[in-house]
């Protein structure tokens, strides 16, 4: 990814921070809910992907783009059956991600109409 395509579209990326200002804080998460340690760099790396998608306009967003996912995953020389492994995991984690924003943002929705 060149530096180009991190401010392609600034608005976007202005609208995902306000929609997503102060997510750690609201998220509970149990004593015993800890990345295992084989997993830190998946953890790293979806941090570093999560904002690599489409934002629509009007709040939604996609997953992040599989051309993203592929780039880093080439830099890092993730290839073979260990890349497909890391695909998945890190489409579990946006999943996961997308899910939730999902439901937060409906849960903001409804709550302005009222």
């Amino acid at each position: 990814m060149d530096e180009g395509e991190d401010s392609a579209d600034p608005a976007a990326a202005a609208d995902m921070a306000k929609l997503f200002a102060g997510r750690e804080e609201e998220i509970e998460r149990p004593e015993d809910a800890q990345w295992p340690l084989w997993a830190g760099y998946i953890h790293a790396a979806w941090n570093e992907l999560r904002d690599d998608r489409f934002c629509g306009a009007m709040g939604g967003m996609g997953r992040i783009y599989f051309t993203a996912i592929e780039n880093y995953a080439e830099r890092y020389d993730i290839a073979g059956s260990a890349f497909d492994d890391f695909l998945m995991f890190v489409r579990v984690l946006d999943d996961e991600y997308m899910r939730h924003a999902d439901e937060k943002q409906k849960t903001e929705s409804k709550n302005t109409k009222t």
